[in-house]
């Protein structure tokens, strides 16, 4: 995807590219990058995009929506654990959707529903209807939230994203992302939550909140800069192949050049260039490697981005996105 502007100075109506994404559709001189755009309203969606698998969206313009590999995890009875990298986990018994790790394990009936350690040997004096060992009475292993099912209680493995609760513990879990994910947006944030120095207004007295006014001065040294980080697990750093960052923004000022959007260099201040910031009201950015633009220490890794607007550049921002491409190791 490119994040310049897709119409030239003269005429900025003269493309028409209605997603600011430089594909204009149908195609037409004016545009920057002159292309057929199958999707005109989103900016993520034309020739020069990522396709990602799976999503039901062409988002290259090219062959509708790619299938994902599923060969990834050769998986018999379908229950996500199996042989290969993109399984949960291995499975004892590929032939049976109900044995796996994480099931519910029942005592007594002979079978290692949960592939750890055989089967259980029931408890003496305990009321359990579902046969997983808690339940009420004195013999039961504890008491359990849900008596109708074997593969919830507390001893049970918590299943991140299948909506129920199966270690009787703060809820169900959130899956975390991974390697092979594909894209991860890490989040918006808008302008009046950005850190600034310098010669910024907000609100933005013309367009209100969440809008932000960098260098509205006419004196030399009104100067504007603006900051905003992205954090993300460590552990992820080594899957991620590609970076993305969008600003929402536009400049209408007379003399200036309006603000660059730069990666930060690591000291609060300008690095490499992302873009420049003219009079159209649209989405600025890049689509990169993350080389050099991920500050990772033994936890997290953080993406920081710096706008940088002198005197005159009367340049209006409202939003800030960036997502992450995680790939198989």
């Amino acid at each position: 995807m490119v994040g310049a502007a897709a119409c030239t100075d003269e005429d900025e109506n003269a493309c028409p590219d209605l997603d600011g994404d430089g594909y204009g559709s149908p195609s037409h001189p004016a545009c920057l990058f002159a292309g057929l755009d199958c999707d005109d309203r989103d900016p993520w969606v034309n020739p020069g995009a990522q396709e990602i698998c799976g999503n039901g969206i062409d988002d290259n313009c090219f062959g509708g929506d790619d299938p994902c590999n599923t060969s990834r995890c050769r998986d018999a009875d379908g229950d996500t654990y199996g042989e290969g990298p993109g399984c949960r986990g291995p499975d004892c018994n590929d032939s049976d959707p109900s044995i796996r790790p994480g099931a519910g394990e029942i005592c007594g009936d002979g079978i290692d529903n949960d592939c750890y350690g055989g089967d259980r040997e029931c408890p003496p004096a305990c009321l359990d209807e579902d046969g997983d060992g808690y339940g009420v009475g004195e013999g039961c292993w504890g008491p359990d939230c849900d008596d109708t099912a074997a593969w919830v209680n507390p001893g049970a493995d918590e299943i991140c994203g299948d909506g129920i609760d199966n270690d009787c513990t703060g809820g169900d879990a959130v899956c975390q992302p991974r390697c092979g994910d594909g894209w991860l947006s890490l989040g918006t944030v808008y302008g009046d939550e950005m850190g600034w120095l310098g010669d910024v207004v907000s609100p933005d007295p013309d367009l209100g909140t969440p809008w932000i006014l960098l260098s509205s001065g006419v004196l030399p040294g009104s100067n504007a800069t603006v900051y905003v980080g992205w954090g993300f697990d460590a552990g992820l750093a080594p899957c991620v192949t590609d970076l993305s960052v969008f600003v929402y923004a536009f400049d209408d000022s007379t003399l200036g050049n309006g603000a660059n959007i730069h990666f930060d260099a690591g000291d609060g201040t300008a690095g490499d260039l992302i873009a420049n910031v003219n009079r159209d009201e649209m989405w600025y950015g890049i689509v990169t490697s993350p080389d050099g633009h991920l500050d990772c220490d033994a936890h997290s890794c953080w993406i920081w981005i710096t706008f940088t607007a002198v005197a005159l550049d009367y340049t209006h921002v409202r939003e800030a996105e960036v997502a992450i491409y995680l790939d198989e190791i």
